[in-house]
């Protein structure tokens, strides 16, 4: 282990990927040019000591549906799939459990991330880390859910970093506890939106890029604080923006 596909293609129907150690990839290394298929199957306790506990993307293609990524560990980026350069896709699935040090269930480096349909559950945080370009992303249909951080840092549950792989639109999203929801540094937007359950008080942060939101409700609810963008309305803005332009509301009409 890790089973390794070089410049060709790997196909995993109805297989468990268990008990992998490696440095890069414990259950699967994709290199350049070569493409893994996953359908039907579970990447459980495998472990990483530099990044992909269960998967690793290092210039190829993954395509992830209906499956199920739990337990995996990595000392570094992505305990559940790591994408360095290349191409992932994940859809109908589940992530939960995986724990690492700077990313939980998915961190892209480079490329272009497509995730629909999809539950991430208790993953370290971020649960989701897009970092730099080029590329673009499209998170559609997709819950997060916990954990919190437990006071040790305002990390959020879906990060995108300066330069990442923006913009990334993101439609029909609930998030669900954590101490931050969002901290966006590169272009964002949030469609048709619930986040709920936090404690933190800049629940969403944008900085120095340009966030929208529509359609959506942000909430706050140890100080009672609810931005609801749908009727246009703001009662208290549970976030803030810096220095560049920052767009998270409708107008009374609730037309863009």
């Amino acid at each position: 282990f890790p089973e390794r596909t070089i410049a060709g293609r790997l196909v995993l129907d109805g297989v468990v990927v268990t008990g992998g150690i490696g440095s890069i990839g414990a259950g699967v290394t994709v290199e350049e040019g070569g493409q893994l298929d996953v359908v039907r199957s579970a990447f459980v306790d495998n472990f990483a000591y530099l990044r992909g506990g269960a998967i690793a993307v290092e210039g190829g293609t993954a395509n992830v549906a209906t499956s199920s990524i739990a337990g995996n560990l990595s000392l570094g980026e992505g305990a559940g799939i790591s994408v360095v350069e290349g191409d992932l896709t994940v859809l109908e699935s589940s992530l939960f459990f995986n724990q690492g040090t700077q990313s939980g269930a998915i961190d892209v480096e480079q490329g272009r991330l497509t995730v629909a349909g999809t539950r991430l559950t208790n993953n370290a945080l971020p649960q989701i880390r897009v970092q730099h370009g080029p590329g673009a992303g499209h998170v559609d249909g997709v819950i997060l859910v916990g954990p919190r951080d437990q006071g040790l840092s305002d990390v959020a549950q879906i990060e995108v970093r300066q330069g990442g792989i923006g913009p990334i639109d993101m439609s029909d999203v609930s998030i669900t506890g954590g101490d931050r929801y969002l901290d966006a540094r590169s272009p964002t937007t949030l469609d048709r939106f619930v986040l709920s359950g936090t404690l933190f008080p800049d629940a969403v942060l944008a900085t120095d890029t340009l966030l929208v939101m529509r359609r959506g409700l942000v909430s706050v609810p140890a100080d009672g604080v609810t931005f609801d963008s749908a009727s246009g309305t703001v009662q208290q803005v549970g976030f803030r923006c810096g220095a560049a332009p920052c767009e998270p509301f409708l107008t009374s009409n609730g037309n863009g």
